[in-house]
């Protein structure tokens, strides 16, 4: 546990709340300059930072913003998370194994989706799959035919 009594922003709480409700943007850029400054002197910042990340205003010299992509992005239990195991050469928690398994899911049913019932997803049944194309495939397909009949129509 971190002991906040040697803290820089001891008894500066109106610092704090001036952060996360300004009274105007002005107020809010002074405000993060301030907190920035008594961050930099501060001999627990990086205590306070791990301790505290998931809270509003400026925390050990960062605002929620630049706060988040060290919270989310490399927190067990995300594919980030999962990565940077592998890029450490350490073994898969459950949480990262997890959530990596869920995230690869994901891409491929929004790949598989995302084609199918297109123009593109008829020529993809035709040319990858080497199958007849599903029903909406062919409808799309149909549509895009007659949408191009029609445009060049109009070019005429």
């Amino acid at each position: 546990m971190t002991d906040y009594s040697r803290a820089a922003c001891l008894g500066k709480a109106d610092l704090y709340d001036r952060t996360i409700t300004p009274h105007s943007m002005a107020d809010y850029y002074d405000a993060v300059k301030e907190a920035r400054a008594v961050c930099a002197r501060c001999p627990i910042r990086e205590a306070c930072l791990v301790d505290n990340a998931d809270n509003e205003g400026v925390i050990g010299g960062l605002t929620i913003t630049e706060r988040t992509p060290l919270v989310i992005y490399d927190s067990c239990g995300t594919p980030a998370g999962a990565e940077k195991h592998s890029r450490n050469r350490e073994p898969l928690c459950d949480a990262c194994r997890k959530a990596s398994t869920e995230a690869r899911r994901k891409r491929r049913q929004r790949r598989i989706s995302a084609i199918c019932g297109t123009d593109s997803g008829y020529f993809r049944h035709l040319r990858r799959d080497k199958n007849e194309p599903c029903d909406a495939c062919k409808q799309a397909h149909s549509a895009a035919q007659k949408a191009r009949q029609w445009a060049k129509r109009d070019a005429s």
